[in-house]
């Protein structure tokens, strides 16, 4: 089971009462739904992890794609 939208607020909610400077996430990168639902939640895409995947990976497309959101 994936992690909903309602997950992600609390965890918003949980780093910004334990003042955290920023939350930070991974997925791949077809994985179009949570990437969006990351966006919408205000998180920045801060780059592409081209190493964690081997070669075959990377041709069909399937980088880990990392994001922040800043809190501060």
């Amino acid at each position: 089971e994936g992690i909903g939208s309602a997950m992600i607020f609390d965890l918003i909610n949980y780093g910004r009462e334990r003042e955290a400077r920023a939350l930070r996430a991974e997925a791949l990168s077809n994985n179009i739904a949570f990437n969006s639902m990351l966006s919408k939640f205000g998180f920045e895409l801060a780059g592409v992890d081209t190493h964690r995947k081997s070669n075959h990976d990377l041709v069909r497309e399937r980088a880990t794609v990392v994001w922040y959101l800043p809190l501060s």
